[in-house]
């Protein structure tokens, strides 16, 4: 019998992926069992781990940058990145990225 199975590094995975190396090695460190990386438990794992944080980690928005990233989006046509690049420079609350 003859294995036709490839062994990719994970450089190599995370560019077919389109995602950083750093990335694949956290989940592959995060998700792995006794029998390494499985989809399945790592999807379980994630899930528990989203559960136990719960809202309490959630992070909010105050009125103010709320309001400013509406105007943005909707008077001056920015961006999500140019808003959350602009609130970045003036080191206010951060909404995304």
């Amino acid at each position: 019998m003859t294995c036709c199975a490839r062994v990719l590094s994970k450089i190599k995975i995370a560019q077919l992926l389109n995602c950083s190396a750093s990335t694949l090695s956290q989940e592959l460190r995060r998700n792995k069992g006794e029998r390494g990386w499985r989809p399945r438990q790592a999807h379980i794992k994630a899930q528990k781990r989203l559960s136990e944080r719960g809202k309490a980690n959630v992070s909010r928005v105050d009125d103010a940058t709320w309001e400013y990233a509406q105007k943005q989006l909707t008077s001056e046509q920015w961006s999500p990145d140019q808003i959350a690049g602009h609130l970045r420079l003036k080191g206010k609350s951060a909404i995304s990225l």
